[in-house]
């Protein structure tokens, strides 16, 4: 029988629970039960005591109907809200969902909030693998297709260590045997995963969802039933279904466009590795972190699988995808290095092939090499794989990056609430006059009152920016500009 997890006083969250520069901040949650969170216990209580007032002390607390249908109708609308600020903020949803935990061995989920423009936070689950000779499992999340794994001395999360980091000199790449046994094989596939490149692409109904749950969406939505209240069938019917017209072409046209970047990802194809201190043929999405690679321009100019360092022999390459620079780069081997020379991937890019690239003349390494490969090829060892690659952090940033960016400045605060302290004024004056006369029915004079202030923001507007958006995406794709981003536009 394993041993119970450590206690809960044995973990101290450090300041910084994950190291990396995009992280703002994160914390370790437990999922709350369902009748637990603040909008289903909580306000059931609110329901109840409406339902007790409105039966048996209605003339002592409300004392007319539409006072009754209006405390309804804001009990249902914070409901609404808690469900919708979830959605909207990744912080706001823990802190309804889940608890603090600070045991990360008993956490569920951590939250992460990521530093400004460098995407939307995430509520990422934690994976646990076995260790052997040990009672604590691996600890391990991902987030934006980068894996970080618990480190037990520090308490911290930190991201992947390649080859590339651990500051390797020129001689131990030159002796490098790449991955000379089935255990080292094995440790690597488990660490690093396979060298999948895939982008993903959500459904129709993910982004959809995405849509609808807007603020700018829901206000329209909320204008709609006020207009269904003012009988304006005609005009909501009509604006209900061109609003969900609009947002779905935008999302078809998002699709589309997410389905360009879809051509950079990588279609595995055989190539020569030494592997077990022999040569053998295998996908390119097998390769690992520690492998040692022939690498040949491809007949059907498939680009480079991952970052590699070149060992012996070299390459022109075409770096255009990366860089922009169309003029082809040499990459010479680390046989042009002085032994002790420590190797940096930020400095020594001249001897990298990054993947992505497209490998346009090889030099294969000269008779006698202790590495000669079967194909002809020049001798590299793998630096990076998938997402960690060059390529790999520039696909990132495409699809990971703001998804959403707002005019978020004093200046139409003020203007905003400048509109909305005239409205209210209107509002209440409307409300007072109107009460006045005893014909007129209060809920039609609450329902003017309602409208004025929603007026503030024309409803149209949600509408006219989807149309303006989408129209403005049409004429980027004649131009073949691709944007995954539309929300940028208007601004």
């Amino acid at each position: 029988m394993s041993p119970p997890p450590p206690s809960r006083t044995a973990f101290r969250q450090p300041r910084d629970l994950v190291a990396s520069k995009v992280i703002a901040r994160a914390s370790l949650h437990v999922p709350l039960p369902g009748e637990q969170r603040p909008y289903v216990a909580p306000l059931g209580v609110f329901y109840a005591l409406w339902l007790y007032i409105r039966i048996f002390r209605f003339e002592e607390y409300l004392g007319s109907p539409e006072f009754a249908w209006l405390s309804l109708f804001l009990i249902v609308a914070v409901n609404i809200l808690f469900l919708l600020v979830g959605q909207w903020s990744v912080a706001a949803g823990a802190r309804l969902t889940c608890r603090k935990e600070p045991d990360p061995y008993r956490a569920e989920t951590i939250v992460i909030i990521p530093t400004a423009h460098n995407g939307s936070g995430a509520l990422c689950k934690l994976e646990r693998t076995p260790v052997v000779g040990s009672s604590r499992p691996q600890l391990y999340f991902f987030f934006q297709k980068k894996k970080y794994i618990f480190d037990d001395e520090s308490g911290v999360f930190k991201k992947l260590d390649f080859p590339s980091h651990h500051g390797y000199t020129m001689t131990e790449y030159r002796v490098s045997k790449g991955l000379a046994t089935e255990k080292e094989i094995k440790a690597a596939t488990e660490k690093y995963g396979l060298n999948k490149f895939d982008i993903p692409i959500p459904s129709f109904q993910e982004l959809f969802k995405e849509h609808i749950v807007a603020p700018f969406f829901i206000f329209q939505m909320f204008c709609v039933a006020l207009w269904f209240l003012d009988e304006m069938w005609y005009y909501s019917l009509f604006t209900l279904f061109m609003l969900f017209v609009f947002e779905s072409t935008v999302v078809f046209q998002r699709l589309k466009n997410l389905q360009e970047f879809r051509s950079m990802s990588i279609k595995p194809y055989p190539i020569n590795v030494y592997r077990l201190e022999k040569w053998s043929i295998i996908q390119t999405d097998e390769l690992l972190p520690g492998d040692i690679v022939s690498i040949v321009r491809q007949k059907d100019d498939s680009p480079v699988p991952a970052d590699l360092i070149v060992l012996d022999g070299s390459c022109i390459a075409n770096e255009a995808m990366l860089s922009g620079e169309s003029t082809p780069q040499l990459k010479e081997s680390v046989q042009t290095r002085e032994p002790t020379d420590i190797f940096k991937l930020s400095s020594d890019k001249n001897n990298v092939l990054f993947g992505g690239t497209k490998v346009l003349q090889v030099t294969p390494p000269a008779k006698g090499q202790r590495l000669v490969a079967p194909d002809g090829g020049a001798i590299a060892s793998v630096l990076r794989t998938g997402f960690t690659t060059q390529q790999g952090k520039l696909v990132r940033t495409i699809i990971y990056s703001t998804e959403r960016i707002t005019a978020n400045n004093l200046e139409s605060l003020l203007f905003i609430l400048f509109l909305v302290f005239f409205a209210v004024i209107a509002s209440w004056y409307v409300w007072v006059e109107g009460t006045k006369n005893e014909d007129r029915k209060r809920s039609k004079v609450l329902l003017d009152c309602i409208l004025i202030i929603t007026s503030v923001v024309p409803a149209e507007l949600p509408m006219e920016l989807s149309l303006a958006v989408n129209n403005s995406l049409i004429a980027l794709v004649r131009a073949f500009i691709y944007c995954t981003e539309p929300f940028r536009i208007p601004f």
